[in-house]
């Protein structure tokens, strides 16, 4: 004889299961954000202090802290480094150019016996004659583009000293070439010294601004060691 109440079963079966899975990814997300954020302030913290940006570095320090008016100083002076190496290479490879297609101008006039001048021979005597000088504009062109090789490294490594240097003499060629300005008189070049005035002042700045950056990171790395 059956004891089982028919009318209780399918109230049992018409009651709803519960759906594990749909619940899991809630917790499993938060997991993930939690587990993101934290490696995410790991590697801040693990990050080096010379790795900080200039203006994080000097915030509250009395030096230039802008080039230009809307850039670090710091990448300021890099990314002016980087043109000037830029320039005096491209200037350096123009007058080598120069030379050579001169050169194979005046063989192939002479080889058809002609001039390159038309009838004016001495147009070719004056042209060999200013060969050395273009050499000599190459050769500072490579000397310049190596002395901003040098700016650039010392920037890149924070050297105090060797960019003291570096802004000293660049500036003493401003001089220089604001000195020679009226001999060459002219709106490009009136504004091309204004501009390396500028940039000479920028560079000079830096030097008391890279001094307080190194000071900031020595602070940072007897922080970070003693608190290890």
């Amino acid at each position: 004889m059956s004891s089982s109440n028919p009318t209780t079963e399918p109230a049992a079966a018409a009651l709803p299961v519960p759906d594990s899975t749909s619940a899991a990814p809630a917790p499993a997300a938060t997991s993930e954000t939690a587990t993101s954020a934290t490696e995410t302030t790991a590697s801040r913290a693990a990050a080096p202090p010379t790795a900080a940006k200039s203006a994080d570095l000097v915030r509250d320090k009395d030096v230039k802290h802008q080039c230009c008016g809307c850039m670090e100083i710091r990448r300021g002076v890099t990314a002016l480094l980087i043109i000037d190496i830029v320039l005096n290479i491209l200037s350096a490879m123009m007058m080598l150019a120069a030379v050579s297609m001169a050169k194979f101008a005046l063989a192939a006039a002479k080889k058809q016996g002609r001039t390159i001048a038309g009838n004016e021979p001495d147009a070719e005597a004056a042209l060999e004659a200013a060969y050395p000088l273009l050499y000599v504009a190459a050769a500072l062109a490579a000397v310049g583009a190596a002395f901003a090789i040098w700016g650039l490294v010392s920037v890149r490594g924070r050297k105090v000293r060797n960019f003291k240097i570096f802004a000293t003499i660049n500036v003493l060629l401003v001089i220089v070439d604001a000195i020679m300005l009226p001999f060459n008189l002219s709106s490009g070049s009136v504004i091309v010294v204004v501009a390396k005035g500028y940039f000479a002042y920028v560079f000079f700045s830096y030097v008391d601004t890279m001094r307080a950056e190194k000071e900031a990171i020595k602070e940072l790395e007897l922080k970070a060691a003693s608190s290890a």
